[in-house]
């Protein structure tokens, strides 16, 4: 289930074992959902890369009205093949524009905070006239007819360059009857353009990339993070002989072999497309590691990879497999916090893998814990929603 915690603004304090203590409150919110196999943090609702042709489009995204119609554009937002483009022509009767795709069976969005998307008004190579102005919103309709307005964005048809367009949905009680969404413009000019829409999805916004919480198996983690390197394993642990977990109950080891080629130990968490974290800044997680005869001294970092194969490279903390400020409780490290700024990287609106490493530093072997894995940016509300029973792999 999803859990929700509440803390102070600012970083977390150093120990997080200090954290867990009595010194912080923590408030859990439980909601019911569906089976986790089936959804994720991010769905994807159209990207229009799979239609073959305008005829293909025109069946599934239908016009209310004859006077304007939708053909494929090429390329899309960033990587997207290709963009829905929608003529419109406000100056005719009844002087809105709309069309709609109608799913084949009701959808559950319940577990979902928003509806997103990117959208532009013009191409370099559309019509040096340009467009008329007219207002932009999306609208979803539950299987009664009934429906929810997203914000109306004005002039949204001169636009240059891609927008992104976002639609809280989490206060609508028939969010789980999800049958048909639309887009749809209303007259501000009454003229006529085109308008490009790409990218619909959803999302629960803000991710929190796992708390390791619901993965009912080690084989359930497999299925989301996987092996970047030839030289570890990794497993989902409870509270018992591994020591306590930073938040909650269950946290992720990995077992490092630096001993041997590739020596650096990679654990890989890859998106099945470009996630934006344009409102985010800083990626934060929870480690410990094991003091010695238990752990060689290894070091750790976070990468951060785009949709183009370019890395942000975290700061590589010397020595995080052992206990580097405090007595253990033996035979366990206090949790520490890891911290990448990535605020000023460029490629952070199309974000592809992120990457667990274990650096060699003595070439050993041993075993270090991970938990709680957290975005957050300078608009990111205190109270964080973590989805780790949604097995950490955006679909």
């Amino acid at each position: 289930m999803f859990v929700l915690l509440r803390r102070e603004k600012g970083r977390w304090p150093v120990k997080f074992a200090q954290v867990l203590g009595v010194s912080l409150i923590i408030a859990f919110v439980g909601v019911l959902l569906a089976p986790m196999s089936a959804e994720a943090a991010v769905k994807e609702v159209e990207e229009f890369d799979g239609y073959v042709d305008d005829a293909a489009l025109q069946a599934a995204w239908v016009v209310s009205h004859g006077k304007d119609q939708v053909v494929l554009k090429t390329p899309g937002y960033q990587t997207s093949t290709q963009a829905m483009r929608l003529e419109y022509h406000n100056n005719a009767d009844p002087y809105w524009t709309a069309v709609t795709y109608t799913f084949a069976s009701s959808q559950d969005w319940s577990e979902f905070r928003k509806m997103a998307c990117r959208f532009m008004g013009m191409y370099p190579d559309d019509p040096p006239e340009g467009n008329s102005g007219e207002r932009f919103f999306m609208r979803i309709y539950d299987e009664w007819g009934g429906y929810i307005d997203g914000p109306k964005i004005s002039n949204a048809t001169k636009t240059y360059e891609w927008v992104y367009y976002s639609m809280e949905i989490d206060a609508w009680a028939e969010r789980t009857n999800v049958a048909a969404i639309s887009v749809i413009l209303e007259p501000e000019d009454y003229g006529q353009g085109q308008i490009y829409v790409d990218r619909i999805y959803v999302d629960t916004h803000p991710p929190v990339l796992d708390d390791y919480e619901t993965y009912t198996d080690t084989a359930e983690l497999r299925d989301s993070w996987l092996y970047g390197a030839n030289n570890l394993d990794y497993l989902l642990v409870a509270p018992g002989p591994d020591g306590s977990a930073c938040n909650a109950d269950q946290f992720c080891a990995l077992d490092y072999l630096c001993s041997v080629a590739p020596y650096q130990a990679d654990l890989v968490l890859d998106f099945d497309f470009q996630v934006d974290w344009s409102e985010f800044e800083t990626l934060t997680l929870c480690y410990r590691g094991r003091p010695d005869p238990y752990n060689s001294s290894e070091a750790f970092q976070v990468v951060l990879e785009d949709a183009f194969g370019g890395t942000l490279l975290g700061p590589v903390v010397s020595g995080a497999t052992q206990c580097p400020e405090d007595v253990p409780t033996w035979p366990y490290c206090s949790w520490y916090e890891y911290s990448l700024d990535f605020s000023t990287w460029g490629s952070k609106g199309f974000v592809q893998r992120v990457i667990l490493r274990v650096v060699p530093e003595s070439y050993g072997d041993g075993r270090l814990y991970i938990d709680y894995i957290l975005l957050e940016g300078p608009d990111t509300a205190s109270e964080k929603i973590t989805w780790g029973q949604m097995k950490a792999r955006f679909k």
